[in-house]
């Protein structure tokens, strides 16, 4: 049976990274946007003061450069929030998977504690980070089994 994947697993984390990673992209662009109008006001103005009409072939020839550059800028630009975004998904899912496991693990290790039994250690998937957690939270889980 397939599970159905879950986008936001812990929306006020995924959400704060998604958002801090657009807003960094859309500010990089931004500049970018910013730089390249003015070296195009720059080349404009060397235009006018080289005695160029307004309509001399220079004008449009940069005006046409400009035009092109800014639409596959903003090509790009879709495609960095795209790529940005459905990268974030996947790593945090990589973060945050490992976290609401060890929770959802602990509640039921008490509750079995609480009754008397043993549950199986716990286990990341392949693909999570904090692997070294795992054996350490099964070490101080059965050092409190034997303590107790």
């Amino acid at each position: 049976m397939m599970r159905r994947k879950k986008f936001l697993i812990y929306p006020s984390f995924q959400l704060v990274l998604i958002f801090g990673g657009v807003v960094g992209i859309i500010a990089c662009f931004g500049m970018s946007v910013a730089l390249f109008a003015s070296a195009f006001s720059e080349m404009k103005e060397l235009g006018l003061k080289a005695g160029f009409g307004v309509d001399h072939a220079y004008f449009h020839f940069l005006s046409m450069q400009a035009s092109d550059l800014f639409r596959k800028l903003g090509a790009a630009l879709l495609f960095a929030l795209l790529f940005n975004i459905g990268f974030l998904l996947w790593i945090s899912h990589r973060v945050v998977g490992p976290v609401i496991g060890l929770n959802g693990y602990l509640i039921r290790y008490q509750e079995a504690k609480a009754r008397g039994e043993k549950i199986e250690p716990i286990a990341f998937r392949k693909n999570d980070f904090f692997h070294d957690l795992v054996s350490n939270v099964n070490k101080a889980l059965n050092e409190n089994d034997r303590q107790s």
